[in-house]
């Protein structure tokens, strides 16, 4: 019995050997039958990792410029929209919406009350803007913790930061079919001797969408409010009740222009009226004076590459109406905010920026009783 033990184990023990000898040599011949992958990988240069996850501008920004912020960044990579008409549209990041994603415009909170509901459309226009930027992870540290799920800055450059040669300007329009919408906008830059000006002034008004049949399954719209005074029962088919969008705006600015940074001042007044699609039906009307100063100085001194203090002043306001016009609730909102950036040169390796920000709120709410 042992012998045959024994002869067993031998047995065993001399076949792994001749498997361990020959899994090597087995190995490397489908290691070369194998396709060759080469990977490479280059480092970012300016802030690293810090630098924003998506920026559109140039033709790529026009390509897919909406008449709302959510529209515009609706297709890209990680991103959706919020949507209560053409009017209204916030976009979503990483599934998270509302205050965990912060709205900027030129770096400072754009200072509307978007966040507190989906119907209140983003204060920032569209049609003058220059260059959109998306922050998650790491880079949205350069504005703070608060927003968990990134945040979008818009930015419209209107405090120029170089001199131009002569004056320029650009104008685009813009044609929808399904709501007959038109846009026009226009912006100039000029200089005026140590001075560079601003203008921008843009004009969008859509109807509301056209449909095929009802604006509810299964109506005709037995839940919508459409015609102030009547029964709500009353078939309407071919368009969206309360889907239209008018907004105009009007910015200017002023920078003195050094040849070791800039100092500027800029200034916007918006009008939006855009009807709210839901069965109550509605329309927000929505107003902001907005005021930017921004200064920057470059290699201020020893071991700094820069140093940018910018602030702005926002006066928001917006009426609620119900579907008959009655005003129901009005909400204002007086925001400022001021920010210091210190940008040093590289040290041990690194480069990085140390910033402040202070910012002030009042949101206010007040219900109308009387309707």
């Amino acid at each position: 019995m042992n012998y045959h033990f024994k002869l067993f184990s031998y047995t065993h023990l001399f076949a792994l050997t001749l498997l361990l000898l020959t899994s090597p040599a087995r190995s490397q011949t489908q290691a070369e039958s194998l396709p060759q992958l080469d990977v490479t990988g280059v480092r970012e240069s300016g802030q690293g990792f810090l630098s924003p996850n998506k920026v559109l501008a140039g033709d790529e920004l026009q390509n897919k410029l909406s008449g709302t912020l959510g529209a515009t960044l609706a297709n890209e990579v990680g991103v959706a929209a919020t949507g209560y008409g053409a009017g209204t549209s916030r976009p979503v990041l990483r599934g998270l919406e509302g205050a965990r994603v912060q709205i900027l415009q030129n770096g400072l909170s754009v200072g509307d009350v978007s966040s507190i509901s989906p119907d209140h459309a983003v204060a920032s226009p569209m049609q003058n803007t220059h260059q959109i930027e998306i922050l998650r992870g790491a880079s949205a540290l350069l504005y703070g913790s608060g927003s968990s799920g990134g945040l979008v800055n818009v930015v419209n450059d209107r405090i120029v930061t170089s001199m131009p040669d002569e004056i320029s300007g650009a104008m685009n329009t813009s044609y929808e079919t399904v709501n007959q919408g038109k846009t026009v906008n226009i912006e100039l830059d000029a200089p005026a001797g140590p001075l560079a000006l601003h203008f921008d002034a843009s004009i969008s008004n859509s109807n509301n969408y056209r449909i095929p049949g009802f604006a509810e399954q299964g109506g005709p719209n037995a839940n919508w409010a459409i015609n102030p005074g009547e029964p709500v029962n009353i078939p309407y088919s071919g368009k969206l009740p309360f889907s239209f969008s008018n907004q105009n705006s009007l910015g200017l600015g002023a920078s003195y222009v050094r040849t070791d940074g800039y100092t500027g001042i800029s200034l916007e007044r918006m009008n939006h009226s855009y009807g709210i699609s839901t069965p109550d039906c509605g329309f927000i009307e929505q107003s902001q004076n907005r005021y930017d100063f921004a200064h920057q100085t470059n290699d201020p001194f020893a071991g700094f590459s820069s140093v940018k203090i910018s602030a702005a002043n926002t006066n928001y306001q917006h009426t609620e109406f119900t579907n008959n016009g009655v005003a129901s609730t009005q909400w204002n909102n007086t925001a400022t905010e001021a920010r210091l950036e210190l940008a040093h040169k590289e040290f041990l390796g690194s480069k990085g920026i140390y910033w402040h920000s202070n910012h002030r709120r009042n949101p206010e709410r007040n219900r109308f009783i009387n309707q």
